[in-house]
């Protein structure tokens, strides 16, 4: 097994990186996304600390213990201590929504690589959902309306209505094409958000995409496989 020498976090706060750092670490968590979402997988749970770096700035994504088949009607809460980098539509319980929240998680870990610090850093679930529209713009009402919950629905109305911060803004001294990968990223209706085929095309890491050396399965992966066995740690070890 592959052993990496620290995780994306401690990279970030302890590194001087520059603009090219980030648009490589950008695009390898794309490309390893692309894998995941063509085998119709949802990581659901993006964050720096499940990010792994070695000395030559290679990454690989760790932790799918959120992971979940894509489903048109997949819904819910996801119960995860770092609630930093969630999507709105799982924190609003949105009726539906699909692999739209890992790109959301890109965009924020990409603006926390760019500005040394969290993108969207609240410890309550009211400023972090006030926070996000303050930063990305308030949702139309035909988005409110793919809120699950009426509750939740009303209190997006009830919010002061505000434009979208602009990422030239939050992220002072970002490339134009850095600026634009994060409002095609971070938008608040995932319906909206670049997929992870558009975001490997984006300008800000076009240089790096290769289709022919981004790999990707040619059919679903069976969750069932194993969740109908107990494998030991060493079967576990031997499949990673």
């Amino acid at each position: 097994m592959e052993l990496l020498d620290a995780d994306l976090r401690r990279v970030i706060y302890t590194q001087d990186l520059t603009e090219e750092h980030t648009k490589f670490f950008i695009y390898q968590i794309l490309r390893g996304l692309k894998y995941v979402h063509s085998a119709d997988i949802v990581h659901r749970d993006l964050k720096p600390g499940n990010i792994a770096v070695n000395e030559d700035c290679g990454v690989k994504i760790l932790d799918f213990g959120l992971a979940r088949q894509s489903d048109p009607e997949m819904t819910g809460y996801v119960a995860t201590r770092y609630k930093h980098y969630r999507a709105p539509e799982i924190m609003l319980n949105w009726r539906r929504y699909d692999k739209g929240v890992d790109i959301w998680s890109v965009g924020c870990i990409m603006a926390e690589i760019i500005n040394k610090k969290t993108l969207f850093n609240a410890d309550d679930y009211v400023t972090h959902i006030t926070t996000i529209c303050e930063v990305v713009g308030t949702p139309d009402e035909d988005t409110i309306a793919s809120i699950g919950s009426s509750d939740a629905q009303q209190f997006i109305r009830d919010l002061p209505k505000h434009p979208p911060k602009g990422f030239d803004k939050i992220c002072p001294g970002a490339s134009p094409e850095a600026v634009d990968f994060l409002s095609r990223c971070l938008v608040f209706d995932g319906k909206r958000r670049m997929n992870v085929l558009e975001a490997l095309e984006h300008p800000f890491v076009a240089r790096f995409h290769d289709p022919g050396n981004e790999p990707i399965l040619q059919s679903k992966f069976d969750f069932s496989k194993y969740e109908e066995k107990d494998y030991t740690i060493e079967e576990w070890k031997r499949m990673s």
